[in-house]
């Protein structure tokens, strides 16, 4: 990585994550999830992961929102996950 930092540093994590972990996207971009201000500015800047959207965990058969935080969040879906904009079919 040190003789190279060129082939793994980037000015992003969208970037990164996309050609590192493309596989994995979602997971990948939530965990760099933060906030961060300058001391310059008093601005914060705040990611959030996740698409709000509803899946079927079917392990436990239940609805879970595609988020991380919330009391209905399931975590973020998996690129196989069929998304929904509600919980109702």
């Amino acid at each position: 990585m040190t003789a190279n930092p060129s082939q793994w540093m980037f000015s992003d994590q969208r970037s990164c994550c996309e050609i590192h972990y493309g596989w994995s996207l979602p997971t990948c971009l939530a965990a760099g999830v933060s906030s961060s201000s300058t001391s310059s500015e008093s601005a914060t800047t705040t990611v959030a992961p996740g698409s709000g959207k509803w899946y079927i965990n079917w392990v436990t058969y239940k609805c879970m929102k595609d988020c991380v935080g919330e009391s209905q969040c399931g975590g973020l879906a998996e690129s196989w996950d069929v998304l929904y904009t509600t919980q109702v079919r």
